[in-house]
């Protein structure tokens, strides 16, 4: 994780890897499932329910959010505006927080992220009333995420 608190002190801004969909490196969905295995791995007799709503505690998420991660739709657009949210409050008053988003195709990781997944991804930034930064591979972005981006952040392609 990310130790908000911590780097306030160094840096200027901060961006929350807020990557919900990504089954990859930082990605949300990759740590929790991780930490359901893990945990799983070690006590045989756990279930996946019981892991899963342990991990879903721990994180501060949504009742079945992380019961859902095996279907591989990652998490929902709230789960974005909540880990935020908690990074502004963690890293203070005295340092900017962006939200990283995932908006790839990325022919690697299994990350491939809809022109409705990117709406729903930066109308949850939006929420949060905090700038954002595309993350991973640029080239990997299809343009319609692009376009979807530059209208929403009044950005002039003209």
């Amino acid at each position: 994780g990310q130790e908000y608190g911590q780097l306030a002190h160094h840096c200027d801004w901060i961006k929350a890897m807020t990557y919900t969909k990504a089954i990859g490196p930082a990605g949300l969905p990759l740590e929790a499932g991780s930490l359901v295995d893990g945990l799983r791995e070690a006590d045989s007799g756990l279930t996946y329910e019981l892991a899963a709503s342990f991990v879903q505690g721990l994180l501060g998420l949504g009742d079945g959010s992380v019961e859902a991660l095996p279907a591989g739709k990652g998490f929902p657009p709230a789960v974005l505006t909540d880990e935020v949210m908690r990074a502004k409050v963690l890293a203070g008053s005295g340092v900017e927080v962006l939200s990283g988003i995932e908006l790839v195709n990325h022919p690697v990781f299994p990350t491939s992220i809809s022109e409705i997944e990117a709406r729903q991804m930066i109308e949850a930034v939006q929420e949060t009333h905090t700038g954002l930064v595309t993350c991973w591979n640029l080239l990997y972005i299809p343009e319609k995420n692009y376009r979807h981006l530059a209208v929403n952040q009044g950005v002039n392609r003209g």
